[in-house]
């Protein structure tokens, strides 16, 4: 009881928004949506220091460039430079090894969309572990609706971060200091996505701070789904309703008989022949409804450390 009272006070506790489209949601979207929130997360939560796409372009433009100082560190000879050239280095390790991590988890993440379209939510723990974290943001991805229009991948980026800036969750939130971030995929069992580890008794983190991005398409469906119908206008392969006003005794006996048959044992049935009571294989089998897919986590098998750039006024 005091299990429930505790998940009822986290869930209380969670902010939520949703995030609304004008069209249906293509799987290859969904993807680059869960990967655009997982850079918005890095960087709003101050695991990065800047954008991941400047961040990317920074490391870029600096490992083109050609430079000189090279063959200048190998005769360093005051302490103050060699200090300088191993917190530069430290720092720019980090930095590599983000990107490298982030670039693969994005790719990852997009084949296994390819693989499995069916994959409901995406969550994204930062903190130690991912059964503690410190925070969890969990993504709702909507049903997919092949027969609905599809929203184009640049207006999707577009609007997301139009809507993200305008519900803006994460305002006022207090920073944490860099730390773990992973990655998961709520997905079928029998789903087939590579590289991520199954996760069959994870369930979502109750602790720490939570946050629900409610991913929501406006569309409408092509065609009409409606099953109503008047029953006094049926009609079934021309065949004639069947008259009970001409029907005999004997006859009736047979059919009430034969739905008493028919109810205690589904495989068999009454036979009308010339009065006599016969059984006969039915040749109608009984359809079971088909049980919801078994549906688990997938946890990407490696973690993304965030770091934070040392002010330049900090070194020796």
């Amino acid at each position: 009881m005091a299990g429930i009272v505790n998940r009822k006070k986290y869930e209380d506790q969670i902010k939520s928004c949703d995030i609304i489209f004008d069209a249906g949601v293509h799987s290859n979207v969904r993807a680059v949506i869960a990967n655009e929130l997982f850079k918005y997360f890095m960087y709003e939560r101050q695991q990065i220091p800047m954008p991941f796409d400047h961040l990317k372009k920074e490391a870029l433009d600096k490992s083109n460039t050609t430079t000189t100082s090279l063959q200048e560190t190998t005769v360093l000879s005051t302490v103050r430079q060699k200090r300088k050239c191993f917190y530069g280095s430290m720092e720019d390790k980090k930095k590599t090894s983000l990107i490298s991590c982030v670039m693969e988890m994005m790719q990852r993440v997009e084949a296994a969309f390819v693989t499995c379209p069916e994959v409901k939510q995406v969550l994204i723990t930062m903190g130690g572990t991912v059964v503690s974290p410190r925070e969890s943001f969990l993504i709702n991805l909507p049903p997919l609706s092949p027969e609905a229009d599809l929203v184009s991948l640049r207006s999707s980026v577009k609007s997301l971060f139009r809507q993200l800036i305008t519900h803006d969750l994460l305002g006022g939130v207090k920073p944490i200091s860099p730390t773990n971030m992973a990655v998961l995929l709520y997905a079928p069992r029998d789903s087939g996505i590579q590289w991520f580890v199954p996760k069959p008794t994870f369930k979502r983190p109750i602790r720490g701070r939570q946050f629900e991005y409610n991913i929501k398409c406006r569309h409408h469906h092509v065609g009409s789904h409606d099953l109503s119908c008047d029953v006094s206008e049926v009609e079934i392969s021309g065949i004639e309703p069947l008259d009970s006003s001409v029907l005999s005794d004997a006859d009736m006996n047979d059919c009430v008989l034969n739905n008493c048959l028919s109810a205690s044992n589904p495989d068999y049935a009454l036979c009308s022949g010339d009065g006599q009571m016969e059984t006969c294989r039915s040749s109608e089998t009984v359809v079971s409804p088909t049980p919801e897919l078994d549906t688990i986590w997938f946890q990407a098998p490696v973690l993304v450390k965030g770091y934070k750039d040392k002010p330049r006024n900090m070194l020796p």
